[in-house]
């Protein structure tokens, strides 16, 4: 299995690994899965959704390999399912990337009521 979750970080909840190297379609599928778990076990009354681009291609800390529609749907994936949910969401970025890419950051899912 794939090393994207460092030892160091201690103990949590729920984590999910994947395969160095693992694409839009492992990603998005393991997701749903753990969201729809993390939303029915722990209820929570706010979710604090912190979209990283660790996970896009050539990204020089993570090891998978989104696209940045992989990271759309992904963003999608959450905000949808929480809205579902009657959940709030506070949403921050993070992310190396973000700073160095040669692409401006692009929002990749909009407020809907």
């Amino acid at each position: 299995m794939g090393e994207q979750l460092p030892a160091a970080q201690g103990a949590r909840s729920l984590d999910v690994d994947l395969p160095d190297g693992s694409g839009d379609a492992e990603y998005l599928v393991a997701l749903e899965k753990a969201l729809a778990r993390i939303l029915a076990e722990f209820r929570p009354g706010l979710l604090f959704y912190q979209a990283g681009v660790d996970p896009l291609t050539g990204d020089r800390f993570g090891r998978l390999a989104l696209t940045r529609e992989g990271l759309r749907r992904r963003d999608r994936l959450v905000l949808e399912a929480c809205r579902d949910a009657h959940i709030p969401v506070a949403v921050t970025l993070g992310g190396d990337t973000i700073s160095t890419s040669t692409r401006p950051w692009t929002p990749t899912a909009t407020p809907s009521g």
